[in-house]
């Protein structure tokens, strides 16, 4: 009842988290010695939600905004796979194997290719989320059939990846 009714906590404990990690980062910027207010300043410049001083070249603040975009899709791709599994009780601790291959196999076989656009984006996404699934199936394969610990056999397979 600490952060309101049950209700409410939905909203309430992502906020007091993030205001909490903003708290913390706070005084990690403070103890080296800088103005948290000017990091965190830079960091939404950076990221394209606060205008820059000046722009280079046709660069301008859509441009940082989707740069940000183009970063921030894997990761969230990835916490969605590891939300997915964390779903069916399971710990993915492999999702950094998956994406290394997914993103190789794709550059292999499309990257290099003279497709025209229209068809290369969504083959390269089918290709990834089929290779990303070959990984965690043959994870799944070894948890089913040796009882390999998934946790143990993904850290493996990271190495080799």
């Amino acid at each position: 009842m600490v952060l309101g009714s049950p209700r409410w906590q939905a909203v309430t404990v992502p906020v007091f988290s993030s205001l909490c990690s903003l708290v913390a980062a706070s005084i990690v910027i403070l103890l080296v010695g800088r103005n948290p207010f000017s990091a965190f300043y830079s960091l939404l410049q950076g990221a394209g939600i606060l205008p820059k001083e000046s722009y280079s070249g046709s660069k301008g603040l859509i441009t940082d905004f989707m740069t940000m975009l183009g970063a921030l899709t894997p990761m969230l791709f990835a916490a969605l796979a590891v939300a997915v599994a964390f779903k069916a009780g399971l710990f993915n601790i492999g999702v950094s194997g998956q994406m290394l291959l997914s993103g190789f196999a794709a550059t292999i076989l499309v990257g290099y290719s003279e497709l025209p656009a229209l068809v290369a984006k969504p083959l390269v996404l089918v290709i990834g989320m089929l290779v990303g699934a070959f990984v965690g199936g043959v994870i799944g394969l070894l948890k089913h059939r040796f009882n390999v610990n998934e946790v143990v056999s993904s850290i493996m397979l990271n190495y080799i990846i």
